[in-house]
């Protein structure tokens, strides 16, 4: 249990006053006692303690300034005045901060020493720009600026927080910020121009329907194609018209591109008309249409020039002929002319020998040919003609030489009006064939309680180039 009992011998201590537990450490004895008499004075001497008032203090409201210039901060409410930062005294300083500050001041009296502080701030304004920024030949950016109330960006005059400026070369722009204290800051920020790919995509071209064309651009990086899809500097296209193709190449490094242009001209397919298959011994005229102005030649390339126009004679042929033409400086088309011959065989008389007054049948054969009879090997009368194999027959009155002479006959082949669809396939070696077609005749009708007779029908008369198993 706790102690201390055992130390209050009631005859040695009055008063005595026992806690149990209350001592949770060593024991211990305290003695105490009064150097005098243990009594009080009579009288009560006074002091005062004099409390002096917290001064008020005021300050100057928050101020906006430039860094470098100065301003001037006043306090007021107290005796005497300490700034910080910069420990200065006095109720007004002048203060000149790099950057937004602000500053406390503190104002004591003189009575009592007492003091109070307060606070204002000096913002320093400082214009900042956007960063600098690279665009391509042509091409435009926004500059930005923060951090004042009003901006003017050189060169140029433009004001305002955000510009757009299209610079040709590459410019550092100073943007001047104010503030509406007066004061002014600049930033620079400069726009770096990249050039644009000077590409090279070679003088337009001429071609005939059906010929390819190569087109090769040059300058960049890359490249795409427009109105065809790819990638590559070359590529051969064959246009069915008259076709504008754009190639966009690209600097991979800046992104920055251009645009070439090249039109490729199609030229119609030439056609040629005029007869194909003539005799030996004759000419022949052809006739080409398409685009002007028109070239004739004796060879696929190089060669000889025959003629420039649209109609050709040729020279009298005495064998097959191949011409070529070109339609405005284009590919040459080939032109064929068979020369035919035909060739006579079994001329005959028969009887060979007569008596006056006596008839004799003449007959020769030509595949294809009219048979034309004359009295001399050259010039002389034609005394008739007759079909191939078909007899004529001569009377003469004395000893008699006879001539026989070939043509070949112009094929004709009559097309009816049957209601329905007909056909005619060209036969081999025919290129040029000609049309006569005949309308039929209007129908019968009444008028004025009489018959009419209908209009006669009309008549178209052409030439026409075809190919050999063309059908029509």
């Amino acid at each position: 249990g706790g102690g201390g009992s055992s130390y209050t011998n009631p005859a040695h201590f009055q008063n005595v006053v026992h806690t149990q537990g209350m001592n949770q450490d060593q024991g211990a004895l305290i003695i105490s006692y009064s150097a005098g008499a243990e009594c009080a004075s009579t009288e009560r001497i006074p002091v005062t303690v004099t409390v002096h008032p917290t001064p008020v203090v005021s300050v100057s409201a928050n101020q906006i300034t430039c860094a470098g210039t100065a301003v001037t901060l006043t306090a007021s409410g107290a005796d005497s005045y300490v700034w910080m930062p910069g420990n200065l005294s006095g109720a007004s300083v002048s203060v000149t901060p790099s950057a937004t500050t602000t500053y406390t001041v503190t104002g004591t009296n003189t009575a009592g020493a007492c003091s109070n502080t307060a606070q204002t701030t000096v913002t320093v304004t400082s214009v900042t720009a956007s960063a600098d920024v690279a665009i391509c030949l042509n091409g435009s950016t926004t500059l930005s600026a923060s951090g004042a109330d009003s901006y003017t960006w050189q060169p140029g005059g433009l004001t305002g927080s955000s510009v757009n400026v299209s610079p040709a070369a590459t410019t550092t722009y100073t943007v001047t910020g104010h503030n509406n204290s007066g004061c002014s800051t600049t930033d620079p920020v400069t726009v770096t121009v990249n050039p644009n790919p000077v590409l090279s995509i070679g003088p337009d071209q001429t071609i005939s329907a059906g010929d390819p064309v190569t087109l090769t651009v040059s300058g960049a990086d890359t490249y795409s194609w427009s109105p065809l899809t790819g990638n590559t500097a070359t590529f051969t296209s064959t246009p069915a018209a008259t076709t504008t193709y754009t190639a966009r190449g690209v600097y991979t490094a800046t992104g920055c591109s251009s645009l070439a242009t090249v039109t490729v001209t199609v030229l119609p397919a030439t056609n040629v008309t005029g007869a194909t298959t003539i005799c030996i011994g004759s000419a022949t005229t052809l006739t080409v249409t398409g685009a002007a102005p028109f070239t004739w030649y004796d060879a696929a390339t190089g060669g000889n020039l025959l003629f420039t126009g649209a109609t050709y004679t040729t020279s009298t042929l005495m064998a097959n002929s191949t011409f070529w033409v070109s339609g405005n400086g284009g590919s040459r088309a080939r032109v064929e002319v068979l020369v035919v011959q035909p060739e006579l065989t079994g001329v005959t008389a028969s009887p060979s020998q007569v008596c006056p007054g006596g008839t004799s049948n003449l007959s020769a054969t030509a595949a294809g040919a009219r048979i034309y009879w004359y009295d001399a090997p050259s010039g002389g009368s034609l005394l008739g003609s007759s079909a191939s194999g078909a007899p004529f027959m001569v009377s003469p009155t004395a000893t008699t030489t006879y001539y026989a002479q070939s043509e070949v006959q112009k094929v004709t082949q009559t097309f009816n009006y049957t209601g329905g669809m007909q056909t005619f396939t060209v036969p081999a070696g025919i290129t040029s064939i000609s049309i006569d077609a005949l309308g039929a005749r209007g129908g019968r009708g009444s008028e004025n309680g009489g018959f009419v007779s209908g209009g006669g029908g009309g008549r178209v008369q052409a030439t026409m180039s075809v190919t050999p198993g063309q059908v029509l």
